[in-house]
């Protein structure tokens, strides 16, 4: 049986099942199958940075060694597409929520109740972690003054008051309200790509540092194996070629041979894919209910219907007449990988699968699909975008907001840049939409409303976002002279 279809028995399976935990009222049994879950998610996400350290070195080294100007002019182009269908998208969602305006159908009594019912968890989801964590610092610390106190240990109590200063400088910095201009935040984000610390970069998931730093690691790589103007043409014929570009060839090898070993690793984790999607699936049917969600139905079909719309019009008309493909016979080819997005909510757990359905299914060179899927996993929210202007002018709409066209313009541009910082990673839309909302001046509070549903929403506009990496992929792979296949 193939994988795909295992794991849509898994996610049925756990929609059943979760459903009949939820009406019989033994949803608090999902505690033991989401371990399974975060089992199956976290030996995908195990394998996430390897793999596109490994495959984003390699794709800029192939591509550098022959042409270097090829790894600029692809970036440039995947960026510019990223952008493009990010604008349209979000666009498509303020004018869908305009027109169709799903807040003022939503009754003053039922946004109380979900504004009442949700405002914890919302203040949990919006609340700063460095704060946490310099506040458990500061206990930590103050248990070493103590110690030391009690012990006379003069040296340890001052370096322990040195310390707990900077802690302390630190907690009120990470609680005091950032003030600084949206300009000044994109600024940071662009500057803080650059990482200081690789290693660091690495064990701490910072998906742009590593992809900045692959990159330029996999051209300096491919300049290196260039760099002897004597050496033959053929890059696998070593005849006459200095050391350090022979060190280069073993260095690109070794990284190829890591590569095969990480998808290796994947495959073997995919095994347990229908067992962790049907966790998945328990656990969210069975804890979300319908009760208080029903108010929310229309916001939620409006969502839904743009995410179809982008879809259908964005990807379908580039792929239907650039590529040259039957936009059906394409999703066909990518439905593992869309059905694991839909189940997971994570573009980024999503991604060794959609690496291997470009290669495999679509026909995509494994230089292209190793440089543009990584690089779409981590920029590439165009369901993300969506969902924010959807749910921005929902929010206003439900407060008795009136947006004007400068804040839906604003709106526009943050929700474009913000989607492109969001993680890859369930519920991250959440966080960015705070910001987007804020640029608006509509209280942050009233994520409240649309809380309870924002699990399975995740789901749909994860499912558009992979969508879009590998359409993206395909119209990158076309336009560098390859043919694209369906299956």
């Amino acid at each position: 049986m193939k994988l795909y279809t295992r794991i849509l028995i898994g996610m049925l399976a756990g929609i059943i099942v979760g459903w009949l935990l939820h009406t019989t009222g033994f949803e608090a049994l999902t505690v033991y199958t989401d371990y399974v879950g975060k089992l199956f998610i976290r030996l995908i996400k195990m394998v996430v940075v390897p793999l596109v350290l490994a495959s984003l070195i390699l794709g800029a080294a192939t591509l550098g060694r022959d042409n270097p100007g090829r790894v600029g002019r692809l970036s440039a182009k995947a960026l510019g597409f990223f952008m493009c269908t990010t604008v349209l998208a979000i666009s498509i969602g303020i004018g869908l929520a305009n027109v169709l305006a799903p807040g003022n159908a939503l009754p003053a009594e039922s946004r109380d109740a979900l504004l009442e019912r949700y405002a914890d968890d919302t203040s949990r989801k919006l609340a700063q972690n460095d704060a946490t964590l310099w506040e458990e610092l500061g206990q930590v610390t103050g248990l070493i003054q103590n110690s030391a106190a009690n012990a006379n240990d003069t040296a340890t109590g001052a370096a322990a008051d040195r310390y707990a200063e900077r802690v302390q400088q630190k907690l009120e910095m990470a609680t005091q309200p950032d003030q600084r201009g949206e300009f000044e935040k994109i600024l940071d984000v662009l500057v803080n790509m650059a990482p200081t610390n690789p290693v660091q970069a690495l064990s701490q998931g910072d998906m742009l540092a590593i992809i900045f730093f692959a990159l330029f690691f996999g051209i300096a790589l491919a300049l290196v194996m260039r760099e002897d103007p004597n050496a033959p043409a053929d890059p696998d014929d070593l005849q006459g070629s200095n050391e350090s570009r022979r060190f280069a060839r073993v260095l690109y090898d070794s990284i190829g041979g890591l590569n095969e070993v990480v998808i290796k690793m994947v495959n073997m984790a995919m095994e347990i894919a229908p067992y962790g999607v049907f966790a998945l699936m328990t656990g969210v049917v069975a804890t979300m209910g319908l009760d208080i969600l029903l108010p929310l139905a229309y916001y939620g079909a409006v969502v839904v219907l743009g995410l179809l719309m982008h879809a259908t019009l964005t990807y379908g008309s580039l792929l239907l007449f650039y590529v040259r493909v039957n936009p059906l016979r394409f999703l066909q080819s990518i439905k593992e990988a869309l059905l694991l997005g839909f189940s997971t909510s994570s573009s980024s757990a999503t991604l060794p699968v959609s690496m291997r359905v470009a290669r495999e299914n679509l026909g995509v060179s494994n230089e292209v699909s190793s440089f543009v899927l990584p690089l779409g996993a981590t920029v590439n929210m165009d369901g993300t975008a969506l969902y924010q202007g959807v749910a921005a002018s929902f929010i206003a709409q439900g407060y008795g907001m009136d947006l004007t066209f400068t804040q839906q313009l604003v709106m526009i541009l943050t929700a474009t840049l913000a989607s492109i910082g969001a993680a890859g990673v369930p519920g991250a839309g959440m966080i960015t939409l705070a910001i987007v909302l804020d640029t608006a001046d509509v209280d942050a509070a009233g994520i409240a409303l649309i809380f309870g549903l924002d699990r399975l929403l995740d789901m749909f506009r994860t499912s558009v976002n992979i969508v879009g990496d590998l359409s993206c992929t395909s119209v990158m792979a076309t336009s560098e002279g390859e043919h694209i296949t369906t299956q």
